[in-house]
């Protein structure tokens, strides 16, 4: 599961999942506002927060959030009722 109105990408991690967000972010705006976030484990620990932050900025993004999922997504998303949806 996803936060509703989030793209999949993967685990940034991963360079076919870095990929993957590049070609998606390719024509989006670079001044829009433009959040990230992972919910596969505690943020202190993430492997791909990273590299996804990285790329963006690289890329030219200047309006970037990281949004802190402290501990994962169950936690800190789902199990406070926030929405959600199924991975696209």
């Amino acid at each position: 599961q996803d936060i509703k109105g989030a793209v999949h990408v993967g685990a940034a991690s991963e360079q076919a999942a870095l990929n993957k967000l590049g070609k998606l972010v390719a024509k989006c705006p670079k001044n829009g506002q433009t959040v990230i976030y992972c919910g596969c484990c505690p943020m202190e620990r993430c492997p791909n927060i990273r590299p996804a932050f990285n790329l963006l900025q690289s890329q030219g993004f200047t309006n970037l959030y990281v949004l802190d999922i402290t501990t994962n997504l169950r936690k800190d998303w789902i199990d406070k009722g926030f929405p959600i949806q199924k991975k696209n």
